[in-house]
């Protein structure tokens, strides 16, 4: 993983909230959801989001999926990373 040693936090006006067995994650600016935009993240993205602390690094959520999960290391990996982009993109979270 090249970037293993990568920390991430998330945007300060991203609100997320478990609802039922899915985390929907809602732009808050100005006291004011953003209510034309969100996003609805499955169990595995719930638990990615939840691991975004700012403190630990892209390593260590890879092998806390790994274990959580059942998956090889290979695939967390991989699968960590896809979501770690797509949420940067998204500008729902940054590199520290």
């Amino acid at each position: 993983m090249t970037d293993k040693d990568k920390r991430y936090q998330k945007e300060q006006y991203i609100i997320g909230r478990k609802i039922a067995d899915e985390v929907v994650l809602v732009p808050i600016r100005d006291n004011v959801a953003g209510l034309n935009r969100s996003w609805v993240l499955n169990d595995i993205g719930g638990y990615i989001w939840r691991l975004i602390d700012g403190r630990r690094d892209a390593g260590q959520m890879r092998d806390a999926i790994t274990k959580e999960f059942g998956v090889t290391p290979k695939r967390a990996e991989k699968d960590l990373v896809y979501f770690l982009r797509q949420l940067e993109r998204l500008n729902l979270i940054r590199r520290i």
